[in-house]
Protein backbone atom coordinates (compact mmCIF):
# COMPACT_ATOMS: atom_id res chain seq x y z
CA UNK A 1 0.00 0.00 0.00
CA UNK A 2 2.77 2.45 0.88
CA UNK A 3 4.37 1.90 -2.52
CA UNK A 4 1.02 2.64 -4.17
CA UNK A 5 0.85 5.97 -2.35
CA UNK A 6 4.32 6.97 -3.48
CA UNK A 7 3.66 5.93 -7.09
CA UNK A 8 0.15 7.31 -7.48
CA UNK A 9 -0.80 9.84 -4.83
CA UNK A 10 2.52 11.56 -4.14
CA UNK A 11 2.87 12.84 -7.73
CA UNK A 12 -0.74 14.06 -7.64
CA UNK A 13 -0.12 15.93 -4.40
CA UNK A 14 3.03 17.51 -5.82
CA UNK A 15 1.26 18.42 -9.05
CA UNK A 16 -1.62 19.89 -7.09
CA UNK A 17 0.69 22.00 -4.94
CA UNK A 18 2.34 23.42 -8.06
CA UNK A 19 -0.89 23.95 -9.99
CA UNK A 20 -1.28 27.53 -8.80
CA UNK A 21 2.25 28.38 -9.88
CA UNK A 22 1.78 27.04 -13.38
CA UNK A 23 -1.03 29.49 -14.11
CA UNK A 24 0.20 32.53 -12.18
CA UNK A 25 -0.83 35.80 -13.79
CA UNK A 26 0.27 39.42 -13.60
CA UNK A 27 -2.42 42.00 -12.86
CA UNK A 28 -1.55 45.52 -13.99
CA UNK A 29 -2.71 48.60 -12.11
CA UNK A 30 -1.96 52.09 -13.36
CA UNK A 31 -1.01 54.58 -10.64
CA UNK A 32 -2.50 58.04 -11.20
CA UNK A 33 -3.95 57.51 -14.70
CA UNK A 34 -4.52 60.85 -16.44
CA UNK A 35 -3.01 62.65 -13.46
CA UNK A 36 -5.97 61.67 -11.26
CA UNK A 37 -5.62 60.56 -7.64
CA UNK A 38 -6.86 57.02 -8.35
CA UNK A 39 -5.68 53.54 -9.24
CA UNK A 40 -6.94 52.17 -12.59
CA UNK A 41 -8.31 49.01 -10.96
CA UNK A 42 -8.63 49.81 -7.28
CA UNK A 43 -10.29 46.56 -6.18
CA UNK A 44 -9.22 43.29 -7.75
CA UNK A 45 -9.45 39.58 -6.99
CA UNK A 46 -6.45 37.40 -7.78
CA UNK A 47 -5.35 33.83 -7.10
CA UNK A 48 -2.57 32.62 -4.84
CA UNK A 49 0.68 32.91 -6.79
CA UNK A 50 -0.43 35.86 -8.91
CA UNK A 51 1.52 39.13 -9.08
CA UNK A 52 0.16 42.66 -8.92
CA UNK A 53 2.21 45.18 -10.90
CA UNK A 54 1.68 48.90 -10.36
CA UNK A 55 2.98 51.26 -13.07
CA UNK A 56 3.16 55.02 -12.51
CA UNK A 57 1.46 57.17 -15.15
CA UNK A 58 1.79 60.32 -13.04
CA UNK A 59 4.38 61.39 -10.49
CA UNK A 60 4.11 62.00 -6.76
CA UNK A 61 2.47 58.71 -5.78
CA UNK A 62 3.45 55.55 -3.95
CA UNK A 63 1.76 52.29 -3.02
CA UNK A 64 1.65 50.98 0.54
CA UNK A 65 -0.38 48.29 2.24
CA UNK A 66 -3.07 49.21 4.73
CA UNK A 67 -5.47 52.12 4.91
CA UNK A 68 -4.80 55.86 5.12
CA UNK A 69 -3.76 56.56 8.70
CA UNK A 70 -3.44 52.82 9.38
CA UNK A 71 -0.61 51.45 7.20
CA UNK A 72 0.57 47.86 7.49
CA UNK A 73 4.13 46.61 6.94
CA UNK A 74 3.27 44.11 4.21
CA UNK A 75 4.50 46.11 1.21
CA UNK A 76 5.62 49.63 0.30
CA UNK A 77 6.91 50.91 -3.01
CA UNK A 78 9.00 53.56 -1.26
CA UNK A 79 8.70 57.34 -1.32
CA UNK A 80 6.48 59.03 -3.94
CA UNK A 81 7.91 58.16 -7.34
CA UNK A 82 8.20 59.43 -10.90
CA UNK A 83 6.36 58.46 -14.08
CA UNK A 84 7.42 55.04 -15.36
CA UNK A 85 8.14 53.54 -11.93
CA UNK A 86 7.13 49.90 -11.64
CA UNK A 87 6.45 48.06 -8.37
CA UNK A 88 5.39 44.41 -8.04
CA UNK A 89 4.16 42.16 -5.25
CA UNK A 90 3.66 38.41 -5.69
CA UNK A 91 0.93 37.04 -3.47
CA UNK A 92 2.26 33.49 -3.14
CA UNK A 93 1.56 31.22 -0.18
CA UNK A 94 4.72 32.33 1.61
CA UNK A 95 3.58 35.97 1.39
CA UNK A 96 0.10 35.07 2.68
CA UNK A 97 1.52 33.03 5.57
CA UNK A 98 3.90 35.82 6.61
CA UNK A 99 1.29 38.59 6.22
CA UNK A 100 -2.03 37.05 7.24
CA UNK A 101 -5.13 39.27 7.14
CA UNK A 102 -8.82 38.39 7.50
CA UNK A 103 -10.26 36.84 4.36
CA UNK A 104 -6.97 37.50 2.48
CA UNK A 105 -8.09 41.05 1.65
CA UNK A 106 -5.09 43.37 1.41
CA UNK A 107 -5.95 47.07 1.48
CA UNK A 108 -3.51 49.50 -0.15
CA UNK A 109 -3.26 53.24 -0.68
CA UNK A 110 -1.11 56.11 -1.89
CA UNK A 111 0.40 57.69 1.22
CA UNK A 112 0.18 61.32 -0.02
CA UNK A 113 -3.30 60.92 -1.53
CA UNK A 114 -5.05 58.17 0.42
CA UNK A 115 -7.25 60.68 2.23
CA UNK A 116 -8.37 61.91 -1.20
CA UNK A 117 -9.63 58.42 -2.07
CA UNK A 118 -6.56 56.93 -3.70
CA UNK A 119 -7.13 53.52 -2.15
CA UNK A 120 -7.72 49.96 -3.27
CA UNK A 121 -7.85 46.33 -2.20
CA UNK A 122 -6.54 42.99 -3.38
CA UNK A 123 -8.53 39.88 -2.50
CA UNK A 124 -6.50 36.67 -2.80
CA UNK A 125 -8.39 33.42 -3.39
CA UNK A 126 -7.11 29.84 -3.85
CA UNK A 127 -6.27 28.84 -7.40
CA UNK A 128 -9.00 26.57 -8.81
CA UNK A 129 -8.14 22.93 -8.18
CA UNK A 130 -4.92 23.76 -6.38
CA UNK A 131 -6.01 21.99 -3.21
CA UNK A 132 -8.68 19.64 -4.60
CA UNK A 133 -6.29 16.80 -5.42
CA UNK A 134 -4.38 17.42 -2.21
CA UNK A 135 -7.60 16.90 -0.24
CA UNK A 136 -8.38 13.68 -2.14
CA UNK A 137 -4.89 12.35 -1.40
CA UNK A 138 -5.28 13.09 2.31
CA UNK A 139 -8.67 11.38 2.45
CA UNK A 140 -7.32 8.31 0.65
CA UNK A 141 -4.33 8.20 2.96
CA UNK A 142 -6.54 8.49 6.06
CA UNK A 143 -8.84 5.72 4.84
CA UNK A 144 -5.88 3.41 4.28
CA UNK A 145 -4.65 3.97 7.82
CA UNK A 146 -8.02 3.01 9.36
CA UNK A 147 -8.07 -0.42 7.74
Amino acid sequence: MRALFHRVWAPLVATSALAGLAHAEIFDIIVGPGGDFVFSQPDITIEVGDTVRWTWESAGHNVGSGLPGDPTPFFLSGPPADVGTIFEVTFDQAFLDANAVPDNIYAYHCHPHGDLGMVGSITVVPAPGSMALFGVALIASARRRRR
